[in-house]
């Protein structure tokens, strides 16, 4: 885990109070690099991006992790 990953782990573990009970939304998911560790910590994760691109790298990087779901997003734009 490189450590900008691990700032920010720390962060939403001590302030936000992530615990093993919680589910977690993360809007803005890119590749999956925060919610493939904060999976270990939550009862479930979603990850949110509008970039399909992105959402098939985070699959790949989540690839065997039950607890976790992606969310493409439509851009509004069409």
């Amino acid at each position: 885990m490189n450590s900008s990953v691990q700032g920010c782990l720390r962060n939403l573990l001590d302030l936000a109070k992530i615990s093993n009970t919680d589910e977690v939304l993360e809007i803005g998911c890119g590749v999956g690099r925060v919610g493939r560790e904060l999976a270990a910590h939550c009862k479930n994760w979603t990850g949110c991006d509008i970039s399909g691109n992105m959402l098939s790298f985070a699959t790949e990087r989540l690839q065997g992790i039950l607890n976790t779901r992606l969310v493409t997003l439509r851009s509004g734009v069409e």
